[in-house]
């Protein structure tokens, strides 16, 4: 069971990796000529590797078709869509009211087994979607913006920025996170 852990963690980063790197590889692949029969068929690989880690199927159907548009209509912009469809998911999700529930859930259980007094959840968590809701969806219309611009502009947004955009605000959820608990805890 344990090698089974290793492998299934050392395969969901290696697939993490391979997604951070997706424009990067898209841009090469393009840009050396590959057929985009082959472009398909690599895209396809990454999309049923993703299934079987993640087990997502609406992404998987999402992928797939992406996949089988590359190979038959042999257009970049199959290839370029999906970073905005990605983004439009994850702000789906945030701006869900299921997402909501299940972190509230998540949190009170995790501060309830560890004793914790901690902020008041459905506020601080309410705060916290809309931040995250606000953010994908400006990101996913940068993304689609980028789709009109040259590969390379598309490269750096979608492989580069967008990501250190993502990173900069999980760092400003965490101090805010840290923030609001220390404020709560005075009171």
């Amino acid at each position: 069971m344990k090698n089974k852990t290793k492998y299934l963690k050392f395969l969901l980063s290696s697939l993490l990796f391979v997604f951070i790197l997706y424009p990067f590889i898209v841009f090469y692949l393009l840009t050396n000529n590959y057929s985009y029969r082959f472009i398909g068929i690599i895209f396809s690989l990454f999309i049923i590797i993703k299934f079987i880690t993640t087990r997502s199927i609406w992404q998987f159907v999402i992928g797939l078709f992406l996949a089988l548009s590359i190979v038959i209509v042999q257009k970049d912009f199959f290839l370029r869509i999906y970073p905005c469809l990605m983004n439009f998911s994850f702000f789906l999700i945030f701006y869900s009211n299921k997402t909501t529930s299940f972190i509230e859930s998540s949190t009170q259980k995790i501060t309830n087994f560890f004793h914790i007094k901690t902020i008041p959840s459905s506020t601080y968590l309410l705060k916290c979607k809309k931040q995250w809701s606000i953010f994908m969806f400006i990101n996913t219309l940068v993304s689609i913006t980028t789709l009109f611009t040259p590969l390379k502009i598309w490269t750096i947004y979608n492989g580069l920025i967008s990501y250190v955009l993502i990173g900069c605000m999980f760092v400003y959820q965490f101090i805010s996170y840290h923030l609001t608990k220390k404020k709560f805890l005075k009171l």
